[in-house]
């Protein structure tokens, strides 16, 4: 094992170390970001952020994707269902300073809205319990919170759909899947050139 960690640079391949705890050799040493431990037992969560890490790695400093010391600290609220996108969003920012919250339907993310205080929510279309389009009403017309963006994520791409959004008053949109310069630029829109307008 010391010696495949010794010449790992050298490999054109990712692997992932699934490893006892008590192997105390791995918490000694640092790994390029193309290679992950996963310490045992573990949950399915923790393998797949390991999984996101090696795929997005190469996106984290991409020329033009460095999110502006501006954003540093705002909150936001990531209202999906599906793990893997949780996990995706999550990854794609985490050197960013923006904290994310996460609810998993609607209805949950209306109990954090009037907890906390957030400069941006992301908010999926179809999820259980309550859908997007039905919270994202609410939250304009029962918390009054006509300022706040919302930023519909949707596998549609129809005019219509995109229009049924609008509507429900959302500001922007975006598709899945995420593709990580799409994800920066509504941050980079929304929360700096809207922040500009307004002063």
């Amino acid at each position: 094992m010391k010696t495949v960690l010794n010449s790992y640079q050298s490999f054109p391949f990712s692997v992932i170390f699934l490893v006892d705890r008590d192997q105390t050799f791995f918490n000694r040493i640092k790994l390029e970001s193309k290679w992950q431990i996963v310490y045992k037992p573990f949950k399915s969560e923790r393998l797949i952020a390991a999984v996101t890490d090696i795929v997005f790695s190469d996106l984290y400093h991409q020329p033009g994707m460095t999110i502006l010391p501006a954003m540093d600290k705002k909150r936001i609220l990531l209202v999906e269902d599906i793990l893997v996108n949780q996990i995706l969003v999550k990854t794609m920012l985490k050197d960013t300073g923006i904290i994310i919250d996460v609810a998993d339907d609607g209805k949950k993310a209306l109990n954090m809205i009037e907890k906390n205080n957030y400069n941006l929510i992301f908010m999926d279309l179809q999820m259980p319990t309550m859908d997007g389009i039905t919270a994202t009403k609410i939250i304009r017309q029962k918390l009054k919170l006509k300022d706040l963006p919302i930023i519909a994520m949707t596998a549609q791409t129809m005019e219509d759909d995109r229009q049924i959004c609008l509507q429900a008053g959302m500001n922007d949109y975006i598709s899945k899947p995420i593709r990580n310069e799409d994800l920066h630029g509504l941050l980079h829109k929304w929360l700096f050139e809207e922040e500009k307008r307004k002063k």
